[in-house]
């Protein structure tokens, strides 16, 4: 029986997954063992991966790499941590010399400078085939070992900047290169002509029975049937695929009389870019819609990314502001979440709370990037140049540590009385 490894990021909820769930349901388990490595054990589409796939334990370090810097220097991944800071360093250089924003480049130089520090998948196998099927592909190029190796690209190359350099020298290490659309091929080709015997067409395999479970969780008869031209989007929110635009086109569209309610559906870190554009549409800035509310512009930023919730009162006015309904804004849970969290009753105590909670985070957030830094200079110049690292820089990242302990056991006792 041939075997397979697949690496992937996680199980989110996006056409990507779909399709690499529709690629898993689709091999034959009778001629083919299938490992799937995911980065990070997460997403929706978790539990409908196939029960003959053989989903391999995360390892830490590979979880990280989607995390924010500060979480990686927290849970003492220092050495991945100054991969990440060397990439985006070099990426930025990139972006300023070429006058470029928002590119790709900052992403491959994450996990390319971040690469030689990651532990092999599976060192003790050799598999048939390893497939690399999200960007950036360097892991699977240089962590598994496989008598094949294949990566598949979903990018359309004509909306996206890189560093063509830097990515030929990673793909021509590829023994095929799988394209999910001739119109992925045909921009990609246009930026890689020399890779045109590597690429094939592979289009997307759609889970069927995904797409049946998922026609029954909702009804959405009330929202089709009423007036007006529906529209709906549905993808993952990247500055490539536009959604930003959405919130535009739509307000211009309604100034010009037609009866139009624009949907949007999905995930991605363009989310709070494309919550920005509805705002700025419905002629509110953060300061503005704070002042409004009576609030500061950092608790509506707070909000918006969801490390706050409003009371009650505020949400009311919230809702009304933006012309919703409060179950629009927000569900049930969090309603129950709210009244139980900042009750009347209680809001004093969880302020003065929060005050401490909030106190005790930025300290140790400082403390531990520095820490992180001396820790990861040490480790480099031990790993990378065999050098000696002077006594003197030890001590510092010991005396360093023990003040964070102190600081944590000191609020944390503070926190106990209250």
């Amino acid at each position: 029986m041939k075997s397979i490894l697949i690496l992937s990021h996680a199980m989110e909820l996006g056409g990507a997954e779909k399709s690499l769930l529709g690629l898993l349901n689709a091999i034959d388990s009778k001629k083919y063992q299938v490992d799937l490595f995911l980065m990070r054990h997460e997403g929706s589409l978790l539990e409908d991966i196939p029960e003959n796939i053989n989903l391999l334990p995360e390892i830490p370090a590979y979880t990280v790499l989607a995390r924010p810097l500060k979480d990686v220097i927290k849970e003492r991944h220092f050495i991945l941590a100054f991969g990440r800071i060397v990439g985006k360093i070099k990426a930025r250089s990139y972006e300023k010399k070429r006058n470029i924003i928002d590119s790709g480049v900052g992403l491959e130089y994450s996990h390319k400078y971040t690469v030689p520090y990651m532990p092999k998948i599976q060192k003790q196998k050799v598999y048939d085939m390893a497939i690399s099927f999200l960007t950036p592909h360097y892991f699977v190029e240089q962590k598994v070992r496989a008598k094949k190796k294949i990566a598949w690209i979903h990018t359309d190359y004509s909306k996206v900047q890189i560093n063509v350099e830097s990515e030929l020298k990673m793909w021509k290490k590829y023994d095929k290169i799988v394209s999910i659309s001739d119109a992925v091929t045909e921009s990609f080709l246009k930026v890689f002509p020399d890779l045109k015997d590597k690429i094939v067409v592979i289009e997307n395999i759609l889970p069927e029975q995904l797409i049946y479970k998922q026609m029954d969780e909702f009804d959405v008869s009330e929202e089709m049937f009423s007036e007006g031209v529906k529209l709906l989007s549905i993808g993952r929110y990247c500055y490539a695929k536009n959604f930003d635009n959405i919130p535009n086109i739509c307000s211009r569209m309604l100034n010009k009389g037609i009866n139009i309610t624009w949907y949007i559906i999905g995930f991605g870190v363009a989310e709070e870019l494309i919550k920005e554009k509805i705002r700025e549409e419905k002629k509110y800035t953060q300061q503005q819609l704070a002042d409004k509310l009576y609030v500061s512009r950092q608790t509506v930023c707070r909000w918006e990314n969801g490390s706050r919730c409003p009371d009650l009162i505020t949400a009311k006015k919230l809702a009304m502001e933006l012309g919703v309904t409060l179950d629009e804004l927000i569900s049930d849970e969090d309603i129950t979440d709210i009244q139980s969290k900042y009750g009347i009753w209680k809001f004093d105590r969880v302020k003065e709370r929060e005050k401490i909670q909030m106190m005790q985070k930025r300290i140790l957030d400082f403390i531990e990037i520095i820490g992180g830094i001396f820790l990861a200079i040490s480790l480099l110049l031990r790993v990378q140049f065999d050098m000696k690292v002077p006594a003197w820089i030890t001590i510092i990242c010991i005396l360093i540590v023990t003040v964070a302990f102190l600081f944590n056991f000191v609020l944390a006792k503070k926190l106990d009385r209250k």
